[in-house]
């Protein structure tokens, strides 16, 4: 490996065929090099939708956008399928109303990045009504820095998570005023049915583990939330 630099800009030689990472300002970026490409195809996020790579941009039904690292499940013509594996905060969904999308062995952790503690969890539903059903092992993770939920369900949406696989399993946390699953500092909690899976919730702070986030004098922690249990 070998490298010029001319200014700001930095020319690294890399062997072909293989995977690399770097680290910017705090920010990881990962590459693959293709023997039939003088280059890298694309930078890598590790989360895949429907079997494809998050980075590539766009698909049928779902759009991910890098600048803000967050992938967004919209179509509702077929079940989504997300599996893979981000630890960098670089993939955050948020899942729109009407939609079913299928957890297959998925992990998502949000991280401290330049000093930013905000309400940003791995996992939101934005509106309306969604399902989620679970197969293997996933996890949804706060750092414990982060004041947030890890599976946000905020006013005026709906969640019913159910399982595909009977050893369907579930682990999210929340940290400080974020719930497990349900609301944050920012959002009450909206509603969430659970109708099957292994559902293992850790809350560290004043949130609920499923329910509503603690209120901070800038909304209410319940409003008219409402948890349903049926199965699990």
């Amino acid at each position: 490996v070998g490298s010029d630099i001319d200014g700001y800009v930095m020319t690294l030689v890399l062997p072909q065929n293989a995977d690399y990472d770097f680290f910017v300002n705090g920010r990881r970026y990962a590459f693959t090099t293709d023997e039939a490409f003088d280059g890298c195809r694309y930078p890598q996020t590790g989360v895949f939708v429907d079997g494809t790579d998050a980075a590539i941009g766009s698909g049928e039904g779902w759009m991910y956008d890098w600048s803000r690292s967050t992938l967004t499940i919209y179509g509702t013509e077929r079940r989504h399928v997300l599996s893979g594996s981000n630890a960098f905060g670089e993939v955050r969904v948020l899942q729109d109303t009407g939609t079913t999308v299928v957890l297959s062995n998925l992990t998502l952790a949000v991280v401290l990045t330049n000093g930013e503690e905000t309400c940003v969890s791995p996992y939101a539903v934005t509106n309306g009504s969604a399902r989620l059903l679970l197969a293997g092992n996933n996890r949804l993770l706060v750092d414990r820095r982060i004041d947030a939920a890890g599976l946000l369900v905020p006013t005026g949406s709906s969640l019913t998570i159910s399982n595909l696989t009977r050893s369907a399993i579930l682990r999210t946390n929340g940290y400080w005023n974020g719930a497990g699953i349900g609301g944050d500092a920012e959002h009450a909690l909206g509603e969430v049915a659970i109708e099957g899976g292994q559902i293992e919730v850790e809350c560290h702070g004043d949130g609920a583990g499923i329910g509503g986030g603690a209120s901070v004098g800038r909304v209410s922690s319940s409003g008219d939330g409402r948890v349903r249990i049926s199965g699990g």
